[in-house]
């Protein structure tokens, strides 16, 4: 009895080996030759051309072009260092100057109201009070900004500056403001710069 339940047991593990080696044909299920391209009773496929080749509109391609290309400008972008905060810096830089430009007409109004024409000139109707002088400065507004010879940022660096560090500009265009740096100039790229009023 022990021999039967043997040979049952190899048989059996013979059978299922012999099923893992065989190939099985996709439509009719019978076993193919061991190195078979096609199955002998099916035969090749008949009609080759009804495989699907999946093809793309024209309104899909542009769709997945733009994405694509959206994808990769955020990617160099970030690439570059930029934040979405910096953006907005270059529209608060606009606000201060057109608040500064309105605080000066106003004291400039001032002034002018407090002075008397006649014609021996202008005459002082009363002691004016010096106001307070305002002074604008110009400090870092990220953790670490390159200081570059050129303003590209392809320039060679010629040191860096920390956050909150005070600067002089020199000069602005394109984006950028020459600065003073160690008794030399600098450029910097401005969207990293933030006015204050002291």
């Amino acid at each position: 009895m022990d021999d039967d339940l043997e040979y049952r047991c190899r048989s059996r593990l013979k059978i299922e080996e012999d099923r893992k080696s065989l190939q099985i044909c996709a439509e009719c299920q019978r076993p193919m030759p061991e190195k078979a391209a096609f199955c002998p009773h099916c035969g090749p496929p008949l009609n080759l051309k009804d495989i699907s080749v999946r093809r793309m509109s024209g309104f899909s391609a542009f769709f997945w072009i733009l994405i694509l290309c959206i994808s990769f400008a955020g990617f160099l972008y970030y690439k570059e260092g930029g934040h979405w905060e910096e953006l907005e810096s270059g529209i608060k830089l606009e606000e201060f100057e057109s608040k500064l430009k309105k605080l000066l007409q106003r004291k400039v109004t001032q002034l002018e109201n407090k002075l008397s024409i006649s014609e021996k000139g202008a005459e002082p109707e009363k002691e004016i009070e010096l106001e307070k002088t305002y002074k604008v400065v110009m400090k870092v507004n990220i953790k670490a900004l390159n200081v570059r010879s050129q303003a590209t940022t392809r320039s060679e660096i010629i040191g860096v500056l920390s956050n909150n560090e005070e600067v002089t500009i020199v000069e602005s265009k394109d984006g950028w403001s020459q600065i003073k740096f160690k008794e030399k100039t600098g450029w910097v790229a401005s969207r990293y710069l933030s006015a204050e009023i002291q």
